[in-house]
């Protein structure tokens, strides 16, 4: 049985790996553990993508573009005396 360690689980999920204990915790999530260390065999990874949703093609580029308009928001604050400076 080929498994995963719970943070190499998470970097081919794209998860937090406190979300993955979060999900194993709840039962949503099977590991095993060997040795001590929590493993996800890659059958189970590979059944929760199948059961996913798809995401909706815009999900990723929404969500970038309101990360770029917080960003320049926080910028804008950071600074109140740059523009009096200048």
């Amino acid at each position: 049985m080929l498994a995963y360690r719970m943070k190499d689980a998470a970097h081919v999920l794209g998860l937090s790996v406190t979300t993955l204990y979060e999900m194993r915790r709840k039962g949503e999530l099977p590991a095993v553990r060997i040795a001590g260390r929590a493993l996800i065999p890659a059958e189970a990874l590979r059944r929760l993508l199948a059961e996913a949703p798809a995401a909706r093609p815009d999900d990723g580029d929404e969500r970038a573009a309101r990360a770029r308009h917080a960003g320049a928001v926080r910028r804008d604050r950071a600074s109140p005396g740059a523009a009096e400076a200048a």
